[in-house]
């Protein structure tokens, strides 16, 4: 959270000429972002299923414009809220941080989702480790630290994280005719961006930034508390409470996840359960001469075994149980069901395998419309219970609130694409293909970075430039700036590039001379 003063949050790494009269600094970096070509190329890139393979599925691009809207609306809700009109806000919340942080959180995201991230993390770690010999039993970095008389040792072993790439692209890689220190966003954005404000640590798989922006990085976080800052948080969650709700509706539309047989199991358990109830009801006030309506349901118990059975219900909650990443303590997975089969027409059109009909796409529209204001809190904004800006006394800062029952629900909806979308065989198989092109994309790539005449390489332009430019990075060796530049390559195109340079390189299809597949 941020203690220092408010002019410091508008603050640019290199400082700008402020020419500006109709826009705050804060709206500016939306629109920095909202116009880069590294947003748009989000377009192309995989949500979950590959980008292209159905209209009906989400890419990067509109998951992350609709994590914008839900930051920004959570943003405008709270400070709206009566109980927060003594709250000074400029110091510690404006929607156009959050919006701007929401748009820029995935541009990191490398082609073909976190596979891609994780062949690339290899990669960047075994060409960056002094000690890890290839398959012919070389160690080019070895090498080199041994004809430099360095050890081996003090050499740092880089590796590749999506978040930290984002960063690495708004304060480095993006251009901006006003700086080359990337979009030279504000540091309140930049704090907002950081969802890992931290370096990487050994074995850790998540991390906000690389040693090559540690100026940036400790340049934004000067004067800020450890942690996340508030307009992270609820960036952060936003992005849950987004893939959550809209992965669940285009895999149930695409007739991946059984939110028929989940919702039907759970109302007709219900419905069961409530005749049971009304049956035992009446038997006690006739074997006990009472009135019916003086007994409670407290007092009457149906057994499981006298419901219908639930084997999709049991086998989802088979999974769940099985993670180690929640318990769940305040929320059952049958009883998160029969609630949301009441909501308004589930009961008649969302209990079959989606068709399209028009009822359906209303009812689902509704649904998802429902579900992003319950995990808002939106309907309560006298006093929520759920999703509210909460003051911690002991650091005099301000943190988002979430109650576990909407985290629990929320693991929950995302565990549903987890189970029935990313184990799926079809998927899995897709991915060891894709992952097999980033890796061989690599080192291709890598070998001709090598080259001594760049001019005469496959490197195109402007990767090209970037290995050719002087830097003002100290980069640990020329090994470390070859490998980083070769991931950013990889990490800037859309997955058509990705598979055509592919092709492209290793002579499958050599395409056409005028097509420069990146520029």
């Amino acid at each position: 959270m941020p203690n220092s003063d408010l002019l410091a949050r508008s603050d640019r790494y290199v400082s700008e000429t402020d020419d500006e009269w109709a826009r705050s600094p804060f709206e500016r970096d939306c629109d920095r972002i909202l116009y880069t070509r590294e947003l748009r190329r989000l377009k192309d890139v995989t949500q979950v299923a590959r980008a292209g393979e159905s209209y009906l599925y989400h890419d990067r691009l509109s998951h992350s414009l609709k994590v914008a809207q839900m930051g920004r609306s959570l943003a405008q809700l709270i400070k709206k809220r009566p109980r927060n009109e003594d709250v000074e806000f400029n110091p510690v919340l404006d929607p156009n941080v959050v919006e701007a942080a929401c748009l820029a959180h995935d541009l990191g995201h490398p082609p073909f989702g976190h596979l891609s991230e994780e062949a690339l993390d290899e990669k960047v770690r075994k060409k960056t480790n002094p000690c890890e010999k290839d398959s012919d039993g070389n160690n080019e970095l070895g090498a080199w630290a041994e004809q430099e008389d360095i050890e081996p040792i003090k050499l740092p072993i880089f590796g590749y994280e999506g978040n930290a790439q984002s960063f690495r692209i708004v304060t480095r890689l993006a251009s901006h005719y006003k700086t080359d220190a990337g979009l030279n966003l504000t540091k309140a954005t930049l704090n907002a961006i950081l969802k890992y404000p931290r370096s990487r640590a050994e074995d850790d798989n998540k991390w906000g930034y690389y040693p090559s922006e540690s100026d940036r990085y400790d340049w934004a976080r000067k004067g800020i508390s450890e942690g996340k800052t508030l307009e992270a948080e609820i960036m952060d969650y936003a992005d849950d409470v987004t893939y959550a709700i809209h992965d669940v509706a285009d895999f149930y539309k695409g007739g991946l996840i059984p939110l028929d047989h989940l919702l039907g199991e759970a109302k007709r358990r219900e419905e069961a359960q409530q005749r049971l109830i009304q049956q035992k009801k009446e038997n006690i006030a006739e074997e006990e001469d009472r009135d019916i309506s003086d007994i409670g349901d407290d007092e009457i118990e149906v057994q499981d075994e006298e419901l219908p059975s639930k084997p999709t219900l049991s086998e989802f909650e088979t999974y769940l149980e099985e993670s180690d990443e929640m318990t769940l303590k305040q929320t059952t997975v049958e009883g998160f069901f029969r609630g949301l089969s009441r909501f308004p027409g589930v009961r008649n059109n969302l209990l079959t395998p989606f068709s399209g009909t028009d009822e359906e796409n209303d009812t689902l529209g509704r649904l998802v419309s429902n579900l992003v204001s319950r995990y808002l809190n939106s309907s309560d904004q006298e006093s929520p219970e759920f999703v509210y800006l909460k003051h911690q006394e002991k650091d005099d800062e301000y943190c988002l609130y979430l109650d576990r029952q909407f985290r629990e629900q929320v693991w929950m909806l995302k565990n549903l694409t987890f189970y029935y979308v990313i184990s799926d065989s079809s998927l899995v198989g897709q991915q060891r293909g894709q992952r097999r092109i980033i890796e061989e994309l690599f080192e291709l790539l890598y070998e001709e970075s090598g080259r001594d005449d760049l001019d005469s390489s496959a490197i195109p332009s402007p990767f090209r430039d970037w290995l050719e430019e002087t830097s003002d990075v100290n980069w640990p060796s020329p090994i470390h700036r070859r490998a980083r530049i070769v991931a950013d390559m990889i990490a800037m195109m859309t997955e058509p590039q990705a598979v055509t340079l592919h092709k492209r390189l290793t002579g499958d299809t050599p395409g056409s001379l005028q097509d420069e597949i990146v520029r």
